[in-house]
């Protein structure tokens, strides 16, 4: 008796079955992952809003944004517990040295999703794809003339102002900004004097006051008032105002209330009060506190508390509290720190809690963590 052959798949639609078993595990695939991911941009954006919610009602309350993010329950003076959704990160930069203060939230998700946040947006999406963060393109213009040997820059808090010191020609340039592009353009009067040697240049917060250091000659502070409109500047009634010998170095308080100067030939530093209605300076009743040896750069923190400066000779860094009332500054129990050879300029992170010295002879940059 003859058997029936058994029936069976041939190649072709067992491959035929393969495929639509992969098209059907793609389509279930993108489907999850699309859940997911709309999952997560959910979270992300409830994070961010519900975390702008706590930075302005600690700026209500403050008066300032905290300078950084601390997780723990308790924390440190000055900063906010803010935790983000499991797997993501915070990066936070508050800044409270521009009127009006701001801040910049973005939480990245453990997918690498990223959304951001500022003081007057809501969570929007942040491109992480395509050119590197950070990289640096030239302009289509990539120059434009300054004055004879320019050695210290400002900008603007609103980006619309950039003044450049021209230490050999003995004035300022002043230059309007795109916004949009980062262009400069010089204004219709492009450059106004100042005293010899101008070698430092700063801008109040609130947009108002340009100060500028002289090197050498009247070894003063030249102040100016800017025009918010058209970033003009105009000398004050009166001009200048006394530093100690060969001033090199200048800064501004975040609250816009104290302006302290470096002087490298006199090894101090020169304390005043800045008026808020015209910008002028007033010397303290004790105006001035020494540093070490040849002082080359001076920084503040932005939480206002803390006043640092680089000694050339000595090799290190000198501390100083600072009084937020009287903006009068008080060296610490331990008053210096050791730097590199040749430590010239010094920074303070936005948080606070990191500064940094560049060593000139050393090559090399000195990192501190801060007590805050």
């Amino acid at each position: 008796m003859q058997q029936k052959e058994q029936g069976g798949f041939t190649i072709v639609e067992l491959l035929v079955v393969i495929v639509i078993i992969g098209i059907l595990t793609s389509i279930t695939m993108v489907s999850y992952t699309g859940i997911v991911q709309r999952a997560t941009i959910v979270t992300l954006q409830a994070d961010l809003i519900n975390a702008s919610k706590q930075l302005k009602l600690y700026q209500t309350t403050d008066g300032f944004f905290p300078v950084a993010i601390d997780r723990n329950k308790t924390p440190a003076n000055n900063t906010i517990c803010l935790k983000p959704s499991n797997g993501s990160v915070f990066d936070y930069v508050p800044e409270n040295i521009i009127n009006p203060q701001a801040f910049q939230l973005t939480e990245t998700s453990a997918s690498g999703i990223s959304y951001m946040i500022t003081e007057n947006t809501t969570a929007t999406s942040v491109d992480t794809t395509g050119a590197t963060i950070g990289a640096l393109t030239a302009l289509a213009t990539p120059t434009i003339a300054a004055g004879s040997s320019p050695t210290s820059i400002a900008i603007s808090a609103d980006g619309t102002s950039v003044y450049a010191a021209n230490y050999t020609s003995n004035n300022l340039s002043m230059y309007s900004r795109n916004t949009s592009t980062g262009a400069l353009t010089a204004l219709a009067t492009p450059k106004i004097a100042t005293g010899t040697s101008p070698i430092s240049v700063t801008i109040s917060a609130d947009g108002t006051s340009v100060y500028i250091v002289n090197n050498t000659g009247s070894a003063a502070v030249s102040r100016y008032s800017r025009n918010a409109s058209t970033g003009a500047l105009t000398a004050l009634a009166t001009p200048i105002i006394t530093a100690g010998v060969t001033p090199r170095d200048i800064t501004i308080s975040f609250d816009d209330k104290s302006v302290y100067v470096i002087n490298n030939a006199s090894d101090s530093i020169s304390m005043y009060n800045r008026s808020p209605s015209d910008g002028g300076l007033t010397l303290l009743t004790t105006p001035t506190i020494n540093t070490g040896s040849s002082p080359r750069n001076i920084a503040i923190s932005a939480d206002g508390a803390s006043v640092y400066t680089t000694s050339l000779a000595n090799k290190n860094i000198s501390m100083y509290s600072r009084n937020a009332a009287t903006g009068a500054l008080t060296a610490l129990t331990t008053p210096t720190i050791a730097t590199g050879n040749w430590p010239r300029e010094v920074k303070v992170s936005n948080d606070g809690k990191s500064v940094y010295v560049a060593n000139y002879d050393d090559g090399t940059i000195s990192m501190y963590s801060r007590n805050r």
